[in-house]
């Protein structure tokens, strides 16, 4: 069975250069007790864009690559 996929903004590491994006990804897998949403539009937090820099890094502990707003 083909797997289906999203686009989805992501960060490879943390830095100056922290290779932001958007990449095709693997639709979330819901657990029994959530369901899954189908997204239109989003709008980006002035705040994701300063997370793959680092600052927050001692208190948001993302499993790189990080999907922003999972």
């Amino acid at each position: 069975m083909k797997s289906r996929t999203m686009r989805a903004f992501t960060f490879k590491r943390y830095g100056k250069s922290p290779e932001l994006g958007f990449e095709n990804v693997d639709y979330p897998s819901p657990a029994a007790d959530e369901i899954l949403v189908k997204v239109y539009a989003v709008g980006l937090n002035p705040i994701d864009n300063i997370i793959p820099g680092g600052i927050f890094k001692p208190i948001l502990h993302f499993k790189l690559p990080a999907t922003l707003g999972q």
